[in-house]
């Protein structure tokens, strides 16, 4: 869809190119003079056509935005005001004579950002301008870069991560650790399984248990250990495989039966592992906790 978006701007400018390079044609003085003349006339028509541009400009843009985000994610998931404040950032920034220079800057600051909230997903701090100061530092250097150097430095922070991994893992683990403790010395309503997840009943269910091998319905919410919400199902219920899912949450879906809801906190390694998802903000060895309600069994 970002695709077909673009290629229909292009098309419009494209077009819009052509037929005004097709219109032109050597004007004799007379007609120079007469169109003087009119120039008020030419004005509103001018301002007409520029006022049509801009409308159906933006309805198009609007509508392919729109459709955009159907087809990437959930509308519910996407607060609209702050998605047009982005859109309204960019339209006032990029300068009016189109400095390519600064729009490409632009570009690669956006896709930067995007990789450096993945660090802060997972618990690291970049500090913004001191990384400016560091890009500044090498863009502005002389000379071409060595191949060799650049995998070189890509290797050392290879080893960087490694270590962050397991620095910022041992920290999770403790603290998801000592969560567990306190939340089941707190409430007797918890129980603490072999594996090591814990939960409490809020609402029985009745029948069997689900397999593993089922695909389950399920209305979640998915919550860090300082009760930051970093996941919903919105309140619908979500077809969830349950063996392909992380194994605290499989666990707990196979204790559960029909109708069902229970808070759950699943330790670090029976949730994303060492490896954390910092797509989904969820750091390494990180404690997490889920209610859950079990539908039922999901029906094609």
């Amino acid at each position: 869809m970002k695709k077909l978006l673009f290629f229909i701007l292009v098309a419009l400018i494209v077009g819009a190119s052509t037929s005004c390079d097709s219109g032109k044609k050597t004007t004799s003085k007379a007609e120079e003079s007469s169109s003087t003349t009119t120039s008020k006339d030419s004005n509103s028509v001018t301002k007409a056509i520029d006022d049509s541009l801009l409308n159906e400009l933006g309805e198009l843009i609007g509508l392919q935005l729109r459709q955009m985000l159907i087809d990437s994610t959930s509308l519910d998931d996407i607060d609209m005001k702050v998605f047009m404040k982005g859109v309204e950032m960019g339209l006032d920034t990029i300068p009016n004579n189109r400095d390519k220079d600064y729009i490409m800057g632009l570009t690669f600051a956006l896709q930067i950002s995007s990789g450096i909230t993945q660090f802060d997903n997972q618990g690291m701090s970049i500090d913004r301008k001191q990384l400016l100061k560091e890009i500044e530092k090498n863009v502005y250097r002389k000379g071409a870069v060595d191949v060799s150097e650049l995998q070189a430095k890509q290797k050392k922070l290879t080893e960087t991560m490694e270590r962050a991994s397991k620095v910022y893992g041992e920290k999770n683990e403790k603290e998801g650790k000592k969560y567990i403790e306190e939340q089941t010395k707190k409430d007797k309503d918890f129980i603490v399984t072999k594996s090591g997840i814990a939960y409490k009943v809020l609402e029985p269910g009745e029948g069997k248990n689900f397999s593993s091998s089922a695909t389950v319905d399920i209305i979640y919410v998915g919550k860090h250990i300082n009760g930051k919400e970093f996941d919903s199902s919105k309140g619908r219920s979500v077809p969830f495989k349950i063996d392909k899912t992380v194994p605290g949450f499989r666990e707990m879906v196979t204790l559960m039966k029909p109708g069902e809801k229970v808070l759950v906190i699943i330790p670090g390694h029976l949730a994303y592992g060492s490896q954390g998802n910092p797509q989904g903000g969820i750091g390494f060895n990180e404690t997490l906790i889920f209610e859950l309600t079990t539908v039922g069994v999901h029906k094609k």
